[in-house]
């Protein structure tokens, strides 16, 4: 799916840990004809109480989704650069800014989806 408050992937009522990527204007037709508008639909994702991490957003967007955010009772966060991670050497195999603002969300998730299952 494209994400979002409609989406069909949004059938999980209480998940670990949401996310959102990057924002661009590739769904203009179905979520909005901005990127406020999209950023609005996007962050329909957010469940109460369920942590949620975005990647640095234009500032716009970035007012949006913490609105929703605050409306859903969400503490949401911005996945830090992928320079943060000096600790743990590492290459991607596909080299542009995006690959690595990616990888950085998905070190995020997988961080607190590991920590939600620590006590199991």
């Amino acid at each position: 799916g494209i994400g979002g408050e409609l989406d069909c992937t949004n059938i999980i009522k209480t998940p670990i840990v949401c996310g959102i990527a990057s924002l661009g204007l590739d769904h203009v037709k179905i979520l909005g004809n901005t990127i406020e508008q999209i950023a609005w639909q996007k962050a329909g994702i957010f469940k109460k109480d369920v942590p949620a991490i975005t990647v640095p957003q234009v500032p716009s967007a970035m007012d949006v989704l913490f609105e929703r955010a605050k409306e859903k009772h969400c503490q949401l966060t911005i996945a830090p650069s992928l320079n943060h991670y000096t600790n743990y050497p590492f290459s991607l195999s596909l080299a542009g800014d995006i690959q690595e603002i990616n990888a950085s969300l998905a070190i995020q998730l997988v961080f607190h989806w590991l920590s939600s299952r620590a006590g199991s």
